[in-house]
């Protein structure tokens, strides 16, 4: 808005390679849930000869889904389950133990 749009094009022309695309945003940063993020995904891919991101972008996703996936990811961890049964194993152990302290004759 505040540079004309004849100044894209100069230096679009002058970068080899490059094509000015133009994206519908009131934004200056665009921000992940505007549909021009995707065409900023796909422009940056293809101008650089790369894959286009299928699915989710990134920075897309929304805190909760990856909180989500992380928990998700740490549920289905062995090593985490390992962790918590130990956990679980010492916690009944030194509650045993405090309590035979508690009962036992002196």
């Amino acid at each position: 808005m505040r540079a004309p749009f004849a100044f894209a094009q100069e230096i679009a022309a002058a970068i080899p390679g490059a094509k000015l695309i133009s994206l519908e945003s009131s934004n200056h940063l665009i921000v992940p849930d505007e549909p021009s993020n995707r065409v900023t995904f796909d422009a940056i891919s293809d101008f650089l000869g790369e894959k286009r991101i299928r699915g989710s972008l990134p920075g897309t996703t929304t805190l909760t889904v990856r909180l989500e996936t992380k928990a998700k990811a740490i549920e289905q961890s062995w090593i985490i389950k390992m962790v918590i049964v130990l956990a679980a194993l010492t916690g009944c152990f030194l509650f045993a133990l405090e309590m035979w302290k508690l009962w036992k004759p002196h």
